[in-house]
């Protein structure tokens, strides 16, 4: 884990507790769609932000 930094992982695992939660509360519905597409593009734009962060060191 050392090519994230902290708050990128807190965001990650905060965003997939939520899910999770989220999940045993809506069960299989529509609603679940919409949570793993929020979750997807959280882990989506750390990802955007490493790949600046690493052109920037070259």
């Amino acid at each position: 884990m050392k090519h994230f930094d902290i708050g990128s992982l807190l965001v990650i695992l905060i965003t997939f507790v939520l899910f999770t939660i989220a999940l045993f509360f809506t069960g299989f519905t529509h609603d679940l769609l919409l949570e793993a597409g929020v979750f997807l593009v959280s882990v989506k734009l750390i990802i955007v932000k490493r790949g600046v962060k690493l052109c920037s060191f070259s």
